[in-house]
């Protein structure tokens, strides 16, 4: 008589407990666990996907202070747990021999980081590592001229379409490129007469602080927070604090903490010296009245108040806080409890760039390479198609 086997199965778990279980799973077991199905694959990949142990962590690019003027070099740097400096492999396609210019990064969203790398622009995911180019800004060169642009990442939750934004600082006009189906979009931008500076992405939105003073040498500025909307493809104002004490301060600074849009505010002292920078928060998204004070840095001097940034980038798992410290060339980690902080960065290398993004597992979207058509819809005139064929390059582990 033979035996039958009796069949294994596993338990049913209902998809909120699933969910529940891989968000608490480090990112290397979420990457050999996308292939237990398809469904796991699609539910670990997928931008919305959020790890219950996320980490903030800063990547940071800079050169080696020591190196030949023909010979371009990126070093990559990851400050992350007790706000420690790990090195980071530079993706492949981040290398190629036939780029000139060094790797820039331009904003992050849903752990995908925007990477301008000579007339290309990279989504690269540094928590897996996979880097794809996604879409060429070259075609934009009558853009260009006679002016410069600053660039933010979003994500258009309504098609599952990634953004790059590049809003032009002197131009009332910016370009919106879409990776989905490949074209760059002119829209209206109505803040040129302010000073811009680039702002975090949250909410799958980028951020801009605008500013302008009561005159060419004010240093009390009037500010306005604006964002942008992936699926509207319009600019909407923000709410900015109205306190009459934080209208008379300098803004210092516009990041993100713990995924609040963030304010570090100076007052002006005689000799343009300040003593003390404050840390405001919007803890919900979009109240004027959610806006708190955080902490305040009561013993960093700032010598020049109207050029030396302080952008707040992400917490540490030791409870220091991150910022981009312009004034010292490099990230300053702030502890909150002891009023003290130090800087973090490498002795042998000059910082170039940095930029702040969640740990995730998001994989950037495919692109075909073999045939790059672009098209450039302008606000004035017929819409234009571009097409170039480059050297392709493969994704990068």
């Amino acid at each position: 008589m033979k035996k039958v086997k009796a069949e294994t199965r596993l338990p049913y778990l209902p998809g909120g407990i699933v969910v529940h279980i891989l968000a608490k799973l480090p990112v290397k077991s979420l990457l050999q666990f996308r292939c237990v199905s398809k469904y796991w694959r699609s539910l670990i990949s997928d931008p919305k996907f959020n790890l219950s142990t996320q980490k903030e962590q800063v990547v940071v690019m800079s050169m080696p202070i020591l190196q030949s003027k023909y010979q371009k070099s990126a070093l990559v740097h990851v400050i992350c747990d007790e706000a420690s400096m790990k090195v980071l492999p530079l993706p492949n396609p981040l290398r190629g021999p036939y780029y000139n210019d060094l790797p820039d990064l331009r904003g992050s969203c849903n752990g995908l980081v925007l990477v301008s790398y000579d007339q290309d622009l990279f989504l690269w995911n540094p928590s897996t590592r996979w880097c794809i180019k996604v879409l060429s800004h070259w075609c934009l060169g009558k853009y260009r001229q006679g002016s410069s642009f600053i660039s933010g990442l979003c994500y258009d939750s309504s098609t599952g379409d990634y953004k790059a934004i590049m809003v032009s600082r002197a131009c009332n006009f910016a370009m919106v490129g879409s990776f989905g189906n490949k074209t760059w979009t002119e829209i209206h931008f109505p803040y040129t007469d302010r000073i811009l500076e680039s702002g975090p992405t949250t909410n799958d939105r980028t951020h801009w602080l605008v500013h302008r003073g009561e005159d060419l040498h004010s240093q009390v500025m009037h500010n306005l927070i604006v964002s942008f909307d992936p699926q509207m493809n319009d600019f909407v104002e923000m709410p900015v604090p109205q306190n009459e004490r934080i209208k008379r301060n300098i803004v210092h600074g516009f990041g993100v903490l713990g995924g609040c849009l963030s304010l570090a505010l100076t007052s002006v002292h005689e000799g343009r010296k300040v003593t003390s920078v404050e840390v405001f928060a919007m803890r919900k998204y979009g109240d004027e009245a959610s806006w708190t004070s955080l902490f305040i840095i009561s013993d960093l001097i700032l010598w020049n108040p109207g050029y030396t940034s302080v952008v707040s980038l992400c917490s540490t798992t030791n409870g220091e806080v991150l910022f981009l410290w312009e004034g010292e060339g490099g990230v300053m980690a702030y502890n909150p409890e002891r009023n003290s902080y130090r800087c973090v960065k490498s002795r042998s290398c000059r910082v170039y760039c940095i930029t702040s993004f969640s740990e995730s597992v998001v994989s950037p979207p495919c692109c075909n390479w073999e045939t790059e058509d672009y098209t450039v819809i302008s606000l004035s005139g017929p819409m234009q198609k571009y097409n170039t064929r480059r050297p392709g390059v493969a994704l990068s582990k």
